[in-house]
């Protein structure tokens, strides 16, 4: 009975200490990618239900929506920090993901600035998180050949107007 128990945790530690994978192709690299990606994408639409629309002079509620809606962007450059690009993409790679950091920090920046009561300093760091993110960052993920990764959420859908709604001053 000892042998087959010392068997057992001798197995359970060679199969637990594999020998840590490589960097990926670049194939695998975007496949992983953009996986996470669309994953953090179906929570942050998820959250967007619930958090937007909080006017940033509330200065509590905002900050902490900001905070849940930066939860999934947070995940996702973990996770994509810890993927191993192929040497060729390395140095991209790497500056995409310092890109994102970047990103994840202006807005608990955004947060932060809430808290302390400075709700114009927030809107500029928001301003300045938008501009990366739909510049340096989506660029930099499109170089790299994600499809998933660096693109904007779809819009939010709107609701219809009502029958009774007053129309746009344009229709009068």
């Amino acid at each position: 009975m000892r042998t087959r128990l010392w068997f057992f945790l001798v197995l359970t530690v060679l199969v637990g200490c594999g020998e840590p994978q490589g960097p990926l192709t670049e194939a695998e690299l975007i496949s992983a990618g953009d996986e996470v990606c669309s994953k953090s994408n179906a929570r942050l639409i998820e959250l967007r239900e619930t958090e937007e629309g909080v006017a940033l002079e509330e200065t509590d509620r905002a900050a902490i929506a900001i905070e849940r809606l930066n939860e999934p962007g947070l995940d996702t450059t973990r996770a994509l920090a810890a993927l191993q690009p192929p040497p060729e993409l390395v140095e991209p790679y790497a500056r995409l993901v310092e890109l994102r950091r970047e990103r994840d920090s202006g807005l608990q920046a955004s947060a932060e600035a809430l808290r302390a009561g400075e709700p114009g300093k927030a809107g500029n760091l928001q301003t300045e998180v938008i501009e990366l993110s739909e510049g340096r960052l989506r660029a930099r993920a499109e170089k790299i050949g994600f499809e998933v990764c660096g693109q904007p959420l779809p819009p939010r859908e709107r609701e219809p107007l009502g029958r009774d709604a007053d129309p746009a001053p344009a229709d009068r």
